[in-house]
C-alpha cells in the first residue's frame, strides 16, 4: 500500500503575521478569518508560536496598548510537521483547539491544518488503517498457507516415520512413511484413535503424563523400532502429541553405536597424534633458575619472541635448547598458529626432504596415494623448530635456504611451488662457525640463520641453579607416579653441586630419576645418587662415562615399560615417554630393545 503523507489535506496559503508585527494586526486578523489562532513566523519565515483569543483576552485585560509587539507575548507552542509525513503518523485521537503548522523542507510555514482538516484527515486514517489491516492479514494468510505446504512436504519427505495426535490421542497426521512402517493406509486411520493402529502404541500416554518418551521401543509386525514420544504443550496444557519413529529397525541403532565408537577411537587417536605434532608442551615456568646468565638469556628470549626473525639456539646437549624453543613460540605473536619439531639427527637423508617438504601422489615408491603434507606446510602461520640443524646434509641446506628466502616450498613431485608463512627456530649443539669453516654447514645459510643468536649456558656455569632444578625434576617424578614428596638432603645436595655436569640439565634428571627409582624412604641422601663427591672431584670423565651407563639404563628399563604398558603401541609408548615416534625407534635400536 502506497503511503499517503499530509500533502493535499491542509490550507496551502495559511494567514499568518511575523513576529514583529502588532498584537492589533494579529487581533484584526483572528477576527476577520475566524481563526483558532494565528501563526506567528519569524523574519525568514519559520514559526515560532500561535497567536491565540486567550492571549488576546490577556493582553487586553492587563490594559496593555495593541501596539504591543507580537513577540512580546506569551505565544501557544504549536504541534509543526513536514509536508511528507503520512497521515498514519499524525495523532488524531484527541483534537486540538489550535491549528496543526506545516512547514517545507526549509522549515519555512507553508501551511496549516485546522480542526475540521484534521477531523477529515482521522477519517482518511482510519481508511488507510483499515486498508494496512485487510493487507497484512491478507499478506499473513498467505505466508501460513505457505509455511503450511513446505511443513507438509518436509513431513512428507523426512527419512523418519512421524505421526500426529490431538489432545485426545485421535491422529490428525500420519505421514506416508510412517503409514507403510506400521502397515497401515493413512485413510483407514486418520481420526482414529492411535491405538486403533497398535495397542502398543504409546503416544497417548505421554499425553496422559505431560512427560516425553526419549528413545522407547516398538515393536510392529515383528520389527522393532526406537521411537520418540512427545507431548506438545501451550500455557500449561497439552495440546497434541507427536511419535517419532528414529530408528526402523534396532540393528540400524546397533551399527550407528559401532560406527560412532570406532570413529570416536579415530578422533582420540588423531587428536593424539596432532597434539604431539602441534603442541606446545613447556612454558617459561619449566625453565628453573634465578642465576644472573639463565635471567639474561631468558630475557633474551622474551626479547627475540616478539620479533618474526629466525632464532639460532646454540649449546651443549642437555642445555635446554627445546624447551626454549617452546618458550619462545609461546610468547610470539604466533602462539595460537602450530609449534612443528623437527629433528634433523633423527631423520635418514634420503627421509629428511620428503618430511619437510612433504610430497605428491605417486612421487615415488611407497608413497601414499593421497600425497602427503611436509612439516613447512603443517607450521603454516605458527612456528617451525629445526633440532641439530648442524647434522643437516648439504644439499638440504641449499633447499633450506631458498625456504627462507622465497617463503615457499617445492613438494617431491610436486609442479608448482606452495607459499608458506611460518617462524624458524634452529638449535644445535655444534659449533657452527667450525663447521662452516670445514665445509660441512654452507656459509650464507649460517648468516641467515645467525640473525638472534642465544648461547644457552652449561649446567656447570650456573651450579647456583641446581637446588632449584633438582626440586622441579622430583615434582615432575612424584606427580608422574603418584609418589609421595620426595627430598633431597644437603650431603646430596652439596655432592650434585661439586659435580661438572657434562650431560648438563638432562643428565641431572637421570641422575635423580634413577635415584628416586631406588629410593627407600622420602629423603636422597649421598648414597642413593650414582656418583660421589670425591670422585667427581678426582675423576670428572670417569663420573661421566659411569653416569652415562646408569643413564642409559634407565633410559632403557623406562622404554621398556612404556612399552609393556602400551602393549607394543610405539605411538602410544612415546606419548608416555614424551618423545617422537623415530626418536623412540632409534632408541630401541640403540638398545636392542624387543618390541
Amino acid at each position: 500500500m502506497q503511503t499517503v503523507t499530509v500533502w493535499g489535506f491542509f490550507s496551502q496559503s495559511p494567514h499568518f503575521v511575523r513576529e514583529d508585527a502588532s498584537v492589533k494586526e494579529a487581533l484584526s486578523l483572528l477576527e476577520e478569518q475566524r481563526l483558532e489562532g494565528v501563526p506567528v513566523v519569524d523574519i525568514i519565515g519559520r514559526p515560532c508560536g500561535i497567536f491565540t483569543p486567550s492571549n488576546a483576552a490577556t493582553v487586553l485585560a492587563k490594559g496593555r496598548t495593541s501596539e504591543v509587539p507580537v513577540h512580546a507575548v506569551d505565544l501557544a507552542k504549536p504541534a509543526i510537521i513536514g509536508t511528507d509525513t503520512p497521515l498514519t503518523d499524525i495523532p488524531t485521537t484527541e483534537f486540538e483547539a489550535l491549528p496543526i503548522l506545516v512547514v517545507d523542507a526549509s522549515g519555512r510555514l507553508c501551511g496549516s491544518i485546522s480542526s475540521k482538516e484534521l477531523r477529515l484527515i482521522y477519517q482518511r486514517h482510519s481508511e488507510l488503517y483499515q486498508e494496512k489491516q485487510s493487507e497484512n492479514l491478507r499478506a499473513e494468510l498467505e505466508n501460513t498457507k505457505r509455511n503450511l505446504k513446505i511443513f507438509e512436504t518436509v513431513l512428507e519427505h523426512a527419512y523418519e516415520g512421524i505421526l500426529i495426535t490431538d489432545e485426545n490421542g485421535y491422529v490428525r497426521y500420519i505421514n506416508e512413511q510412517n503409514a507403510v512402517l506400521l502397515g497401515v493406509k493413512r485413510e483407514d486411520v486418520l481420526g482414529k484413535h492411535v491405538t486403533y493402529i497398535t495397542e502398543k502404541a504409546g503416544t497417548h500416554l505421554v499425553l496422559q503424563t505431560r512427560k516425553p518418551q526419549i528413545g522407547a521401543q516398538l515393536e510392529v509386525n515383528g520389527r522393532k523400532m526406537v521411537v520418540n514420544r512427545i507431548p506438545i504443550m501451550e500455557d500449561g496444557r497439552v495440546i497434541a502429541g507427536v511419535g517419532m519413529v528414529l530408528f526402523k529397525d534396532t540393528s540400524e541403532l546397533i551399527n550407528i553405536v559401532k560406527e560412532l565408537n570406532l570413529m570416536q577411537s579415530k578422533v582420540e587417536y588423531y587428536r593424539s597424534e596432532l597434539e604431539h605434532l602441534r603442541g606446545n608442551k613447556y612454558s617459561l615456568e619449566n625453565i628453573a633458575g634465578q642465576s644472573e646468565v639463565m635471567k639474561r638469556v631468558k630475557g633474551l628470549a622474551l626479547k627475540v619472541a616478539q620479533t618474526d626473525a629466525p632464532i639460532l639456539l646454540l649449546g651443549e646437549s642437555g642445555t635446554g635448547k627445546e624447551l626454549f624453543a617452546h618458550t619462545i613460540h609461546q610468547f610470539s605473536l604466533r602462539k595460537d598458529r602450530p609449534f612443528i619439531r623437527v629433528n634433523c639427527a633423527a631423520l635418514p637423508k634420503d627421509l629428511l626432504e620428503s618430511e619437510l617438504f612433504g610430497y605428491e601422489e605417486g612421487a615415488f615408491t611407497g608413497a601414499s596415494k593421497k600425497g602427503r603434507a611436509g612439516k613447512f606446510e603443517l607450521a603454516e602461520g605458527g612456528t617451525i623448530f629445526l633440532d641439530e640443524i648442524g647434522d643437516m646434509p648439504l644439499e638440504m641446506q641449499a633447499k633450506l635456504l631458498r625456504v627462507l628466502q622465497e617463503k615457499e616450498i617445492d613438494r617431491i613431485g610436486g609442479s608448482f611451488p606452495i607459499k608458506v608463512d611460518f617462524r624458524l627456530i634452529a638449535a644445535t649443539n655444534q659449533d657452527l662457525d667450525r663447521l662452516v669453516t670445514q665445509g660441512r654447514f654452507r656459509t650464507d645459510l649460517f648468516y641467515r640463520l645467525n640473525v638472534c643468536c642465544l648461547q644457552l649456558p652449561p649446567l656447570r656455569e650456573r651450579k647456583e641453579d641446581i637446588p632449584a632444578l633438582a626440586q622441579q625434576f622430583l615434582q615432575i617424578l612424584t606427580d608422574g607416579n603418584k609418589q609421595d614428596k620426595l627430598f633431597i638432603s644437603e650431603e646430596a645436595m652439596a655432592v650434585l653441586k661439586q659435580y661438572d655436569w657434562p650431560g648438563n640439565v638432562r643428565e641431572l634428571f637421570n641422575v635423580l630419576q634413577r635415584a628416586a627409582a631406588f629410593l627407600e624412604g622420602t629423603t636422597i641422601r649421598p648414597h642413593d645418587l650414582s656418583i660421589r663427591a670425591a670422585h667427581a672431584e678426582s675423576d670428572t670423565r670417569q663420573a661421566e662415562r659411569d653416569l652415562k651407563v646408569i643413564s642409559g639404563e634407565v633410559e632403557r628399563k623406562a622404554i621398556e615399560e612404556a612399552l609393556k604398558r602400551a602393549r607394543g603401541n610405539k605411538c602410544k609408548a612415546a606419548d608416555m615417554l614424551g618423545i617422537h615416534r623415530s626418536t623412540l625407534y632409534e632408541k630401541i635400536r640403540r638398545y636392542s630393545i624387543r618390541a
